[in-house]
């Protein structure tokens, strides 16, 4: 015979059951980890590599660039203090914050619409050399999205530019990254630009992001380093 604890015991377990069963499940949604910034990077330089050190901007630098093969774009060094330094696009389309270091922190366009990588976008880590490397975590919040991004970066080669009249000594650059929606588990393809840094210009003088190409388009001397 079953005592009767039992049964009650039996009963109530049921009973918990069909109430779980006929709850609707709740949506999931995956809240991603706020961004690391800079995670790896190479300390150590090969003996005897050049080392090229981080640009120094003044108000007004201008660096006005080729997009494509119809719009010109690029942008004018604006305000500089100990937050870093704001640019202001040449066609009033955005300004940018860049952060010590040269880290990207937040866009804000026209309309007053405001993306802010968090901690930072670090596109840059110096000094630099031919094959170093380094890699970021960060997070993309702005237009109504957050998304992570994960950045690859190495400076490939020394090469040599002819744009136009001008020639440029240049480090190759080439990011690899990935970005995560925070409702998906699933990551976007892997995504690739290139990037030319000039050390006399004191920024790119090429890049290609999304099969597009800006290119150095000259007349904006006060941005070469002297």
């Amino acid at each position: 015979m079953i005592p009767p604890q039992s049964v009650v015991k039996v009963v109530v377990a049921c009973g918990i059951l069909l109430l779980t069963a006929c709850q609707a499940p709740a949506p999931v949604v995956r809240r991603l980890p706020e961004g690391s910034g800079l995670v790896e990077e190479d300390l150590e330089p090969p003996r005897g590599v050049d080392l090229i050190r981080a640009p120094k901007w003044s108000v007004g630098d201008r660096f006005v660039y080729q997009r494509g093969d119809m719009v010109e774009t690029g942008f004018v060094v604006e305000q500089i203090d100990d937050q870093g330094i704001w640019v202001g696009e040449l066609n009033g389309v955005y300004r940018q914050w860049w952060g010590p270091g040269f880290t990207l922190q937040e866009s804000v366009s026209a309309e007053g619409q405001t993306i802010r990588n968090v901690p930072g976008d670090a596109r840059f880590s110096w000094p630099l050399w031919i094959g170093k490397r380094w890699s970021s975590r960060f997070v993309r919040d702005g237009g109504g999205r957050r998304v992570v991004v994960e950045a690859r970066y190495e400076v490939e080669a020394r090469e040599f530019l002819q744009i136009g009249d001008k020639g440029f000594d240049c480090l190759r650059i080439v990011r690899r990254y990935r970005t995560f929606d925070e409702r998906s588990s699933e990551s976007s393809p892997e995504l690739t630009g290139l990037y030319w840094y000039s050390p006399s210009v004191g920024w790119l003088v090429r890049k290609i992001e999304a099969g597009v190409m800006e290119e150095w388009a000259g007349g904006a001397q006060s941005a070469l380093r002297r």
